[in-house]
């Protein structure tokens, strides 16, 4: 500051407000350096402004820059850990939609399996037993298999053709017993 005032020669009475006429007059008082004293008007300029300007920016601009780069720095890491989280969640729920389908497409073919060997084959064997009887109706038997409904099924027809062939049975033999009477 001493080089600036040297080099517009003014001094502490060209600054009549008190604090900075008090500033200035303290720093008159500093006297110049050996090598400073020399300098003609122009180079002291130029010293001041290496001084104060072009040294004291390179400080200034480390000191205001580098909080905002270590601020940048952290929220790009922090943005970096936070997609690579969501990444991994949306990556682990993306796994455990793809195992459940697997698990129900799994599930949905047990399922038509068991009805299918409960309720689809019992019938079709029925059916085939029926269809596939000797001439004689009477004689065909059907083997119960399957869920309780088509098990009870296969007994009961069971149950119903031993009785109509004892009912057939009985009315043929009706009429010799009156006969033989």
């Amino acid at each position: 500051m001493h080089l600036i005032l040297a080099a517009a020669e003014q001094n502490a009475d060209d600054f009549p407000d008190e604090p900075l006429h008090s500033y200035v007059t303290r720093v008159t008082e500093t006297p110049l350096s050996g090598a400073d004293t020399v300098l003609s008007a122009v180079q002291k300029r130029e010293t001041a402004r290496q001084i104060l300007y072009d040294a004291a920016y390179e400080r200034a601009k480390y000191e205001i820059m580098s909080p905002i780069e270590q601020f940048r720095q952290q929220t790009s890491d922090r943005l970096k850990n936070e997609v690579a989280r969501a990444t991994a969640g949306r990556r682990t729920a993306s796994e455990v939609q793809i195992f459940c389908l697997l698990c129900s497409l799994v599930l949905i073919a047990a399922v038509l399996w068991l009805l299918m060997r409960l309720y689809i084959v019992p019938l079709r064997r029925y059916t085939d037993a029926l269809s596939g009887a000797a001439a004689d109706r009477m004689r065909v038997c059907v083997m119960p298999c399957g869920a309780s409904e088509p098990y009870r099924f296969g007994q009961m027809f069971n149950r119903l053709r031993a009785t109509l062939e004892r009912e057939l049975e009985n009315r043929r033999t009706a009429p010799r017993s009156k006969q033989a009477r």
